[in-house]
């Protein structure tokens, strides 16, 4: 099963230093790719007014920022990666 720890690896704790902190988006973001995996005819984008359909999962991620804006970063691959991967990548977005 996807959500679970491989043997002999560390438990996250709330008094975990925040790096090591499982997020609650990467749950989120790994449970969307995968059921992007298993309903394709949701996965892709519009072009020229029409949905085209994508092999590859890739997942945007909106991200305010302090002073007024907004990011909107990608995470490749994201049916891919394991949870921790995309935990990595979410921590070094925020």
């Amino acid at each position: 099963m996807w959500l679970r720890l491989p043997p002999g690896s560390p438990r996250p704790t709330p008094s975990a230093p925040i790096p090591e902190r499982l997020l609650l988006g990467s749950l989120l973001f790994k449970a969307v790719a995968l059921a992007l995996r298993e309903v394709p005819e949701l996965n892709g984008f519009w072009l020229d007014g029409a949905f085209r359909p994508s092999a590859d999962i890739h997942l945007g991620v909106a991200i305010a920022l302090r002073g007024g804006g907004l990011l909107a970063p990608a995470l490749l691959q994201a049916d891919l990666a394991s949870v921790a991967d995309l935990n990595s990548r979410l921590t070094d977005l925020v």
